[in-house]
């Protein structure tokens, strides 16, 4: 795979940064790649960046641990 530009096949836009969040899935070349996994500088990146990335700030991660614990799984 080159480095170039990739469109999302379902929205037909181009994927951007904040496409690629833990937990999502993207589609690049005809692959189908499940984001499960970063390095630190990537994760303290959509940290400090909970603007562009909010399923990765601090407040918003707690919030999911709290509403698991208390019984809310399907979130």
């Amino acid at each position: 795979m080159e480095r170039k530009k990739q469109t999302n096949p379902t929205t037909g836009k181009y994927y951007s940064e904040k496409d690629f969040v833990l937990g999502k899935t993207v589609f690049l070349v005809g692959f189908k790649f499940m984001l499960n996994k970063a390095d630190e500088y990537t994760e303290k990146y959509m940290e400090d960046n909970g603007e562009q990335f909010p399923e990765a700030s601090i407040d918003e991660l707690l919030t999911k641990i709290k509403l698991k614990g208390a019984g809310f799984d399907n979130l």
